[in-house]
C-alpha cells in the first residue's frame, strides 16, 4: 500500500476515536446533568391550593328514630270477653271517648260477691265491737266489774272495726263503679248509715247479698263495661280483637291485657346514641337539623333536649356512648313513631377565620433528624411534633410548621404559620410519596437518606 494511503486512513481512524470520545463524553455530561437536576430541583408539578378565609362548621352526623314519649297502655277494668272495639291503629282518640266493650266473665261476679261479703262482715265485726264497748262502759261505770284498761282495749277493738268497714265499703264502692253498676250496694248502704239505723242497714246489706229469688234471678245482671281512652292522641298499636279474652289490669295475679296503647303526638321525641368521643362536643339546646329517610327532601330543625349522663354499651356494640334526646321544633303531619333518620348537629361553628384544606396538613410524629434506629433502640416513640404544610416558593416547597384549631370535614383552622395567599400543596400525601421515592432512589447511589416519619391527621 502507498504510504500515502497509509497516512490518510490513520488520520481517519484518528477523527472518528475523537468523534466517539466527544459524544461519550456528552451523553456522560447530560446523564450527570439530569441526575443532579432531578435531585436538586423537583421537577414535578404538584396542585396547589391558596389558603384563604372562611366559616368553620363541625358537625356531627348520627342516625335516630322517633318515638313518643308519652305513651299510655289502656287495660279493662274488669276480665271478659271483647265484644266491640271501636278504634284502629292510627285513629286518633279523644279523653273519655269508648275505644272497647268488655262482656264481664263469672269471675267478676264472684269478685263483686266477695267484695259485698267483707262488707257484711265487716259491719257486724264493727256492731259487735260497739256492743261490747257499750257493755264494758256499764259495767265500769256501774258495779265496777271491769277495769279501765278493758274499757280501752274495747275502744281500740271499735275504732279498727270501723277502719275495717270503711275500707271495705271503699272497694266495693270503687269496684261496682268499675263495673259501672250505678245504684249498687256501697252507694245504699252508704244512702242508709246516715240514718243511723242498724236495722235498715242490716236489711239494705242482706238484700244486695240475696241470691234466693223464686223466678231465679236473685244473682245481679252485670252490664257490659265499657273501656275509655285516659287521655287524647293516636292509637299506636292495637292488641285485642273481637272475641278475645282478656284480664283486669286490676287483677293482684297478673298484669293483665293491654287493649291498645295510645300515645300523644305533642311528645314525640328522635332518640340517637353519641359515641363517647362525641359526647362532649354536644351541648343542651344545641341546633340538630333532622332528615328522614321516608322525606329526604324534607328537613326539620329541632335541638338536643337531653343527654344521659351515664354511658353504656348498645346491644352487639363494643363502643361505650350515651342515649341522646332531640325534640323537634314544630309539629309535622307526615312524622309518624318508629321513623329513621338522619341527624345533623353543629357541634361549633367559627366565623371568617383563616383555614386550610385537610389534606394539604399532616402530623408529624418525629423531627427532621429523628433517627428510626435510634428510636427503635430506645423503644420508644418521640412524642408529636406537631402539623405541617408544603409552601410553594417559586419553583420549590418549603416545608413549614402550623398550629390548627377547630376543623371539620374539609377544612381545619390556621391559627399561625400561615399567611392568606400563600399556596400549599393540596395533596400532601402524594408529594410526600414523590419524596420518599426520590430518596429511595439516592440510597441506591450510596446517599444517605432521611426518614420522614409522619402520620396524618385523624378526625375523631
Amino acid at each position: 500500500m502507498p504510504a500515502e494511503a497509509r497516512t490518510k486512513r490513520r488520520w481517519r481512524r484518528r477523527i472518528l476515536i475523537i468523534l466517539v470520545i466527544v459524544i461519550g463524553l456528552g451523553l456522560v455530561g447530560y446523564v450527570l446533568h439530569s441526575h443532579f437536576s432531578s435531585t436538586d430541583e423537583d421537577p414535578y408539578e404538584f396542585d396547589v391550593n391558596k389558603v384563604g378565609i372562611g366559616d368553620i362548621t363541625s358537625r356531627l352526623t348520627e342516625t335516630g328514630e322517633t318515638y313518643l314519649e308519652g305513651t299510655i297502655e289502656v287495660m279493662s277494668k274488669v276480665s271478659g270477653t271483647i265484644t266491640e272495639t271501636r278504634v284502629d291503629e292510627g285513629d286518633s282518640a279523644a279523653k273519655g271517648q269508648i275505644v272497647a266493650v268488655v262482656e264481664p266473665d263469672n269471675t267478676e261476679l264472684l269478685r263483686l260477691y266477695g267484695r259485698r261479703a267483707q262488707v257484711a262482715n265487716a259491719y257486724v265485726q264493727m256492731v259487735q265491737a260497739k256492743d261490747d264497748l257499750k257493755h264494758h262502759r256499764r259495767l265500769f261505770d256501774e258495779v265496777r266489774g271491769t277495769s279501765r284498761d278493758a274499757v280501752l282495749r274495747k275502744e281500740r277493738n271499735l275504732s279498727t272495726a270501723r277502719t275495717n268497714f270503711r275500707l271495705a265499703m271503699m272497694e266495693l264502692h270503687i269496684l261496682e263503679k268499675d263495673m259501672e253498676i250505678s245504684d249498687g250496694m256501697a252507694m245504699r248502704v252508704m244512702a242508709v248509715l246516715k240514718s243511723d239505723s242498724e236495722a235498715e242497714v242490716r236489711r239494705t246489706i242482706d238484700s244486695s247479698m240475696d241470691i234466693s229469688a223464686a223466678d231465679g234471678n236473685g244473682f245481679v245482671e252485670l252490664a257490659d263495661v265499657r273501656v275509655l281512652a285516659p287521655s287524647a292522641g293516636v292509637v299506636i298499636a292495637k292488641g285485642v280483637e273481637v272475641g278475645e279474652m282478656v284480664i283486669s289490669g286490676t287483677s293482684a295475679l297478673s298484669r293483665g291485657t293491654v287493649l291498645f296503647r295510645i300515645g300523644d303526638l305533642n311528645s314525640m321525641f328522635i332518640s340517637c346514641r353519641v359515641s363517647e368521643v362525641d359526647a362532649g362536643k354536644l351541648q343542651i339546646d344545641q341546633q340538630a337539623n333532622v332528615t328522614f329517610e321516608a322525606f329526604p327532601n324534607k328537613e326539620l330543625s329541632g335541638k338536643v333536649l337531653w343527654i344521659s349522663p351515664i354511658g353504656s354499651k348498645a346491644q352487639g356494640s363494643s363502643i361505650i356512648s350515651f342515649p341522646v334526646k332531640i325534640k323537634l321544633d314544630e309539629d309535622s303531619e307526615f312524622v309518624r313513631p318508629g321513623m329513621s333518620c338522619d341527624i345533623d348537629v353543629v357541634a361549633s361553628e367559627k366565623k371568617d377565620v383563616l383555614r386550610a384544606l385537610l389534606e394539604s396538613v399532616a402530623t408529624e410524629e418525629d423531627g427532621e433528624d429523628g433517627d428510626v434506629e435510634d428510636e427503635d433502640k430506645e423503644g420508644e416513640r418521640e412524642a408529636p411534633r406537631g402539623e405541617y404544610v408544603y409552601v410553594k416558593k417559586g419553583e420549590t416547597y418549603e416545608k413549614r410548621p402550623i398550629e390548627v384549631g377547630e376543623e371539620d370535614n374539609k377544612y381545619c383552622e390556621v391559627i399561625s404559620g400561615l399567611t392568606e395567599g400563600e399556596e400549599i400543596v393540596t395533596d400532601i400525601d402524594e408529594y410526600e410519596e414523590v419524596q420518599r421515592e426520590k430518596e429511595a432512589e439516592e440510597d441506591k447511589k450510596g446517599k444517605k437518606g432521611k426518614s420522614t416519619r409522619r402520620r396524618r391527621r385523624i378526625r375523631l
